[in-house]
């Protein structure tokens, strides 16, 4: 057993009590690599569920990327048996966030888990208190403030608003708060991806189509991957031949201007509406870092 992955489970958002009863069945097994095998029936009967049941919390579970599940083959007869993994940055990230410093887990799991909207009858225990409500209004926060108190300079590149808005609902649907840790977190995934010709928006999309809580560049399908490998060399391309025209009207496009810039063409060389443009998007804090640091270099922003 690994008390350090309990406790993690314990403090984890999963949104279903006999769910998180499971990741914590699942956190007693463990070692401290996160690894286990219990079988379904075990869990069950631990539980106190049927194996259908057990089934389905696990297989939410390993969507939520909370757990991964590898089917392995052994013995002459070949029997099949499941290895469970407990993924410790996504049980991080997913960690209940306290009303209080004196409740930091009982009134957590109240608030988040069975909220005044919920269907679901907890069981009979004393984590249930008639402070349930006093947490309710971090939940009803509008999402276009919440993201305004979030710094995302960490992030290689600013996705849409309308993939941002998505991926904030899907976080909230699944009562997973972001905060500036989970932004901080998924920044190196992203940047990974982002160098690789995948952009912040694909990122965040896919997370939205597929309802992945976290993010990291290997969960992307190689048709992805290979759609980013063929727009960096295409970018790589277009900046060699800026090297040689560095020719940038007031219709080119923003990528055309952030390529130029890479290729060293000077700020001041810039049409003036694209200079305009670039300066208020920089005040706004919706520039893209990588042209932060080329500006910066080019005493533009001082």
């Amino acid at each position: 057993m690994s008390m350090e992955l309990m406790v993690l489970a314990m403090k984890t958002h999963v949104g279903s009590h006999a769910r998180k009863l499971v990741l914590i069945k699942l956190a007693d097994n463990a070692c401290d690599k996160g690894e286990c095998w219990p079988s379904y029936q075990h869990i069950a009967d631990q539980c106190e569920m049927s194996k259908r049941s057990a089934m389905r919390h696990i297989d939410k579970l390993v969507e939520d990327g909370l757990i991964r599940k590898e089917v392995r083959k052994g013995g002459i007869k070949g029997n099949r048996s499941n290895v469970y993994f407990l993924e410790r940055e996504m049980l991080l990230s997913s960690m209940i966030q306290p009303t209080t410093p004196s409740d930091k887990l009982s009134l957590g799991v109240v608030s988040e888990s069975h909220p005044p909207s919920d269907t679901v009858t907890p069981p009979p225990s004393d984590i249930v208190s008639p402070r349930t409500s006093h947490s309710l209004d971090p939940v009803k926060e509008p999402i276009k403030n919440k993201s305004k108190n979030l710094d995302f300079s960490v992030w290689p590149e600013m996705p849409s608003n309308q993939t941002l808005n998505d991926w904030l609902a899907m976080r909230k649907r699944m009562k997973a708060d972001v905060t500036q840790t989970v932004i901080n977190r998924l920044a190196p995934q992203l940047t990974i991806a982002f160098n690789k010709g995948v952009s912040v928006d694909d990122c965040l999309g896919e997370c939205v189509v597929r309802n992945w809580r976290g993010f990291e560049f290997d969960w992307l399908s190689d048709e992805i991957k290979a759609r980013g490998l063929g727009r960096l060399r295409a970018n790589q391309r277009r900046s060699s031949d800026f090297e040689l025209s560095g020719q940038i009207t007031n219709h080119s496009s923003r990528k055309d201007v952030s390529l130029a810039l890479q290729a060293g063409m000077p700020f001041k060389a810039l049409p003036e509406r694209h200079q305009n443009d670039l300066i208020g998007e920089w005040r706004a804090g919706r520039l893209r870092i990588e042209l932060v640091s080329l500006l910066e270099k080019q005493n533009v922003l001082l």
